[in-house]
């Protein structure tokens, strides 16, 4: 009976190669009688290489898409879900086994409704328009998922053209970027106004005594209404100051 093996040999050298070894008998065609066998002999060493290199790539691309703190989603060319992260279940809410195999429009769908808003104002810097890259068309969307906890999702979306994916969906939770940025302009507003307060007022008696003859009485009533103003300037200031030497520091040289 024919058979075919893969075997490590040597050569005269030394050096180890993989020989994939085919063996197949020949009949009398009166007889049926086995006369002599054929043989063929092919060096996979490169080949067999090849395939364990692409399985420990794909491997580690296995282990990073199951670690990764992002979601990904991706489509057969058929453009039905076959991957999905163990991240995108926890972003979205929704679970792998009830995505596997969902058609593309019918997946949109169940994406739909778990945003409560979509691109919302304020979000430029996060929002792209939909752009041609070289690897296919690509664009994408902000999303506001409903709560609790409410999250803030950056969603990219890019056509491919390799034979047995179509689409991949990118998504990274910017929640805690999008409440720092809330935050900083919120103590950016509060820090303005504190400050123009007093150089309102800093400002308005300078101009007075540079314009106006002001009585010596009054005159000095004014200038102990530039100073404590501009106490209070300084004092704020300071107060800017110290809250970034302890960012800087992480409170290292605090005293309580």
């Amino acid at each position: 009976k024919p058979c075919r093996v893969l075997m490590s040999n040597y050569r005269k050298d030394g050096r180890r190669f993989d020989n994939d070894l085919s063996i197949a008998p020949v009949h009398d065609e009166h007889t049926g009688e086995v006369t002599h066998y054929v043989g063929v002999s092919s060096d996979v060493t490169e080949r067999l290489l090849a395939e364990r290199l692409l399985r420990d790539q794909f491997a580690r691309l296995d282990t990073i898409f199951a670690l990764s703190p992002d979601g990904f989603v991706s489509f057969d060319r058929q453009g039905r879900v076959a991957a999905a992260n163990p991240a995108f279940e926890t972003l979205m809410g929704l679970g792998r086994s009830e995505l596997i195999g969902l058609a593309g429009s019918d997946f949109d769908a169940r994406m739909a409704e778990r945003v409560a808003q979509l691109n919302p104002p304020g979000m430029a810097q996060w929002h792209h328009e939909h752009t041609a890259t070289d690897g296919g068309d690509a664009s994408t969307d902000v999303m506001v998922l409903h709560g609790p906890p409410q999250r803030v999702v950056v969603c990219a979306r890019r056509d491919c053209d390799a034979p047995n994916v179509s689409r991949v969906l990118h998504l990274r939770d910017i929640t805690r970027e999008t409440e720092v940025d809330r935050m900083k302009s919120e103590f950016l507003t509060t820090a303005a106004h504190e400050l123009r307060t007093p150089m309102v007022s800093v400002f308005g008696f300078t101009e007075l005594l540079l314009n106006r003859p002001v009585p010596e009485g009054k005159r000095r009533d004014v200038l102990q209404t530039i100073h404590r103003q501009a106490s209070l300037l300084i004092n704020m200031v300071n107060e800017l100051l110290d809250l970034a030497r302890i960012e800087a520091r992480q409170g290292k040289d605090l005293k309580f």
